[in-house]
C-alpha cells in the first residue's frame, strides 16, 4: 500500500523524522529499529566525489539515534572479511558511527531473488530478538519485503507484484501487507536524487 510518493527526498525524509518521533511517543524506543540498506541509500557510489551520504538521510540516522532506536545496517554486498571491513569503513568515515547490527550476505544468496530472502531472514532474525522495527530504507524492493515466489498469501503477492511495477525514479513511502513497519523505498539511479 503506498502511503505516498515523491520526487523529492527532502521532503519524504522529512515525513519520516515526523514518522519516528511520532512513533516514540507510543512505544519503548530502545526495543526499536531502523533498518538501512547501504548502497544508494547511505552511499551513492559516483566515482566523481569522496564518499558521503546524503545529508538528509545521516539526519534522519542521528534523529533516530536520538530517539533512542536501534540501527541496523543490511546490505547486499556479499560477506567477505575485506567487505565487511571496507563497509564498515565507509559508514564511519560517512558519520555512520553508532549502530547495533552490520549484516552482508553470504555468498550462497547472490542469485535473484534470494537477496530479498537474505534480508527477510535477517529482518525476521531482528524482530525474534525482541526488536520491533518501526522503519525500514531502501533502493530496491528486496530491501523492503519478501518477493515472490516466496511469498504463499496470495493477496499480499498481488501487492507485492503491483509495487514492483512502480517507477524507479520516484520515492515511496509504504506500508506492505503482513508487516508491522513503514517502508521507504529509494530512486536506483546513482546521485541524481539528491543533488
Amino acid at each position: 500500500m503506498i502511503v505516498a510518493e515523491s520526487s523529492c527526498a527532502v521532503s519524504v525524509l522529512n515525513w519520516a523524522s515526523v514518522y519516528l518521533k511520532n512513533v516514540v511517543r507510543v512505544i519503548d524506543s530502545s526495543t526499536a529499529a531502523v533498518i538501512f540498506d547501504v548502497d544508494e541509500t547511505l552511499y551513492f557510489p559516483c566515482p566523481c566525489q569522496h564518499p558521503s551520504p546524503p545529508p538528509d538521510v545521516l539526519r534522519l540516522y542521528h534523529e533516530a539515534l536520538q530517539h533512542g532506536f536501534q540501527i541496523y545496517f543490511i546490505t547486499a554486498r556479499i560477506h567477505t572479511e575485506v567487505n565487511r571491513e571496507q563497509t564498515w569503513n565507509l559508514l564511519h568515515a560517512m558519520g555512520f558511527t553508532k549502530f547495533k547490527g552490520l549484516f552482508l550476505m553470504p555468498e550462497e544468496y547472490l542469485t535473484y531473488p534470494n537477496a530479498s530472502s537474505y534480508k527477510a531472514l535477517l529482518r525476521d532474525a531482528i524482530q525474534r530478538e525482541g526488536v520491533n522495527i518501526v522503519l525500514n530504507l531502501g533502493n530496491r524492493f528486496q530491501d523492503l519485503m519478501l518477493l515472490p515466489p516466496f511469498q504463499i498469501d496470495e493477496e499480499a503477492h498481488e501487492t507485492r507484484k503491483e509495487l514492483l511495477l512502480l517507477p524507479n525514479n520516484r520515492f515511496f513511502i509504504l506500508q506492505v501487507p503482513d508487516v508491522s513497519w513503514v517502508s521507504i523505498k529509494f530512486p536506483t539511479h546513482g546521485c541524481e536524487p539528491w543533488e
